[in-house]
């Protein structure tokens, strides 16, 4: 199994229990820990902490008997009696079967600033995981094409919102605003911090 997000580990679980041999392999770039705190995951009405709901599952996994790996993947290679040579940048693994589960990567945000908002769990890479909580705030919406297909979703939850144009924009993608979405801030961001606001009364 490759791969250590909420995917693999939910299908190694499974696995497990159905008496299957598993090695999980996980680099530990999962974008689930860059959520803040998700509202769609069953059994955590009031939402969970990305980092936690990994670092749970993985108990999951290994309370079932299941190892995780810690580790990237450098190469995979069919074996001449059907086997997987699974190549790690720390070593070697055979497998009579693998699972990717490597999920989507995030589009790097070139943006001064940006590490700190995301360290301060301010940042959604995915504006469509845990709308809810945003409800009746003022949400900038960084211009990139998830970004901007998001901002529907934003509109009526979030009045407030307006998308940011990026320095690294492509100006193709300022030529057709898209229709019933958001506004557009003026200008371009080179720069991100946090600041306190204290709003009027």
């Amino acid at each position: 199994m490759i791969g250590g997000g909420p995917a693999g580990l939910t299908a190694a679980i499974h696995l497990r229990r159905m008496g299957r041999g598993v090695r999980l392999v996980d680099a530990g770039a999962s974008r689930a820990q860059r959520i803040a705190r998700a509202f769609n995951v069953a059994g955590y009405p009031e939402g969970v902490v990305g980092g936690h709901l990994l670092e749970r599952m993985r108990q999951h996994l290994r309370a079932a008997d299941g190892h995780v790996t810690y580790d990237s993947v450098e190469e995979v290679r069919r074996c001449p009696d059907h086997k997987f040579l699974v190549r790690l940048k720390h070593g070697t693994m055979l497998a009579r079967s693998v699972i990717l589960c490597t999920g989507a990567a995030d589009p790097a945000i070139d943006l001064s600033g940006i590490d700190a908002v995301a360290s301060a769990g301010l940042l959604r890479i995915h504006s469509r995981l845990g709308v809810e909580e945003l409800a009746g705030k003022r949400v900038g919406v960084l211009d990139s094409p998830s970004g901007v297909s998001c901002s529907a979703s934003l509109r009526d939850m979030c009045p407030k919102s307006r998308i940011i144009a990026l320095d690294s924009t492509d100006s193709k993608s300022n030529r057709h605003p898209p229709p019933a979405c958001l506004d557009r801030l003026p200008g371009v961001a080179r720069r991100v911090a946090i600041v306190e606001i204290h709003e009027p009364h």
